[in-house]
């Protein structure tokens, strides 16, 4: 049996699985099977659930081929003369069957089934398909704990409740024969894991697509520059990139490549509380600032590892506009787009030593707004008490200025430098920003680079580089990138 614990989404190949998965839950009545399979379908996870074939009426408000499939008695039993079913069992007198036909079509157009069954039925299906198949058992904390969430549905014990409870205690003595084991204690700690389950088993696998180095030094800390795409946005919350989708790619990717700090743009409330939510392989504390006023997409993040940062100071805010002190200050270009920069310092717990971490997002219409906040930015760091790092969006467009403010930003400084400058490895692709549509951004000298992060000179950059990872998606059969920037990562000896 997995553990839950242990499942860690780990760096795959690409891969073409030829059909889907059944997910299959088993436990005792009241332990939650429907609860967790409701949240999965309400956060827009993709799978069609399992329909029986029955020979009961339908009841008021039930779907024939969703809820079941509503047949009559003599169709049935013709059915099941051609073995058509794999599981069939009488109830009240109605008949239930689960045909096989139903499946196969299901896993033939790869796409994925979940279902709840008993542990008879589901150790069937098993044997029948193999691999194809994930039983996750979902446990009470304890016998007397279903004992109690039994009783509060019933108003007195009933020979028939007498039964549920040495069914019960049967599918507990076998909790142990399945792929995967969900305690059911915390319903959210319990929706994460299953939602971890789902998208480990379904088939969206990260696609590596250059080998980084794992930090070899203790006292080294990975940075991490990430512009994850505002949501909601009008024009695909109801695409293959809204967030629901996008999410377990960019818990991937942080799941992948480890980063102890990560300045995060274009970050919105419900994204940052999703990303808090979230189960990774750190476990991140998040801090940030988002607009309350729209348009909103200027809203900035910073997630770091409480386990190796300590967060010394309170989350400052600098104003990237001319009076550099309100929201409401006009910009130089007339922009009605709140753009600042966040700031807090850290201790790194290892060596004792002090850090400043900023994140930013320069204005994308005004080539005077973005130079203007180059020289902030970059004054700021400077004048920090301890070593500095600067993340962000510096909205670099090579038709608009951007070799121009690319330049300043190097040199307004003495002090502050590129960290891909200085590096003493360079990976992955020469820039960062892909869009949805990809290979038309490319520019002439390549990718167009807007993403960076700067380092006071003090600092040593082992190594830095952009990563092109992209999720095979099995449901939709293609790669996807999880936003529109590819996130830029640097480790650094401070």
């Amino acid at each position: 049996m997995k553990l839950i614990a242990t499942i860690i989404l780990i760096n795959l190949c690409f891969m073409n699985y030829t059909s889907g998965k059944i997910f299959v839950l088993i436990g005792p009545s009241g332990v939650g099977k429907s609860t967790l399979i409701n949240n999965l379908r309400d956060e827009g996870f993709q799978f069609n659930e399992l329909a029986s074939h029955t020979t009961r009426p339908a009841r008021i408000g039930e779907v024939d081929g969703k809820d079941y499939f509503f047949i009559s008695k003599i169709e049935y039993e013709k059915r099941e003369k051609n073995n058509e079913f794999i599981i069939s069992t009488e109830v009240h007198k109605n008949l239930y069957g689960i045909s096989k036909n139903v499946i196969d079509g299901v896993l033939q157009d790869k796409r994925h089934l979940v279902c709840s069954l008993n542990t008879e039925a589901a150790k069937k299906i098993k044997a029948i398909y193999q691999e194809n198949v994930i039983t996750i058992f979902i446990a009470p904390p304890s016998f007397d704990e279903l004992k109690k969430r039994i009783y509060q549905r019933e108003i007195e014990e009933t020979p028939a409740l007498r039964i549920r409870l040495e069914n019960a205690c049967n599918e507990l003595k076998q909790q142990d024969d399945f792929d995967y084991k969900i305690i059911n204690d915390a319903l959210d700690c319990s929706i994460e894991e299953f939602k971890k389950i789902f998208s480990t088993e379904a088939g969206s696998n990260l696609i590596v697509k250059q080998f980084v180095s794992p930090i070899q030094d203790n006292k080294a800390i990975r940075a991490m520059s990430y512009n994850i795409r505002m949501a909601p946005c009008a024009e695909d919350d109801e695409t293959e990139n809204a967030w629901k989708y996008r999410l377990p790619k960019i818990n991937m990717i942080l799941d992948q490549y480890i980063p102890d700090i990560i300045g995060i743009q274009e970050v919105s409330s419900l994204q940052m509380n999703s990303l808090k939510n979230s189960q990774h392989n750190l476990t991140y504390s998040f801090i940030g600032r988002c607009p309350i006023k729209k348009p909103i997409e200027c809203g900035l993040g910073i997630g770091y590892n409480p386990k190796k940062l300590l967060l010394i100071s309170e989350l400052h805010t600098v104003w990237l506009n001319e009076a550099k002190a309100h929201a409401d200050a006009p910009a130089w270009d007339g922009s009605s787009y709140e753009r600042y920069a966040i700031y807090a310092k850290f201790k790194n717990i290892e060596t004792g030593n002090d850090f400043w971490f900023i994140t930013t997002h320069f204005d994308h219409l005004g080539i005077r707004g973005r130079q203007e906040s180059a020289k902030i930015i970059m004054d700021l760091a400077e004048s920090l008490d301890a070593p500095t790092v600067v993340t962000g969006d510096f909205n670099c467009f090579p038709q608009l200025g951007g070799q121009e403010l690319y330049e300043l930003l190097c040199t307004h400084s003495k002090v502050i430098k590129d960290s891909a400058n200085g590096a003493d490895l360079l990976f992955g692709v020469p820039g960062s920003w892909i869009g949805w549509d990809y290979d038309i951004y490319k520019q002439i000298d390549g990718y167009a680079k807007y993403d960076f992060i700067f380092v006071q000179d003090t600092i040593k950059v082992l190594q830095h580089g952009i990563i092109d990872d992209r999720i095979w998606d099995n449901q939709l059969q293609k790669e996807l990138y999880p936003s529109d920037h590819r996130p830029v990562i640097s480790d650094l000896h401070i």
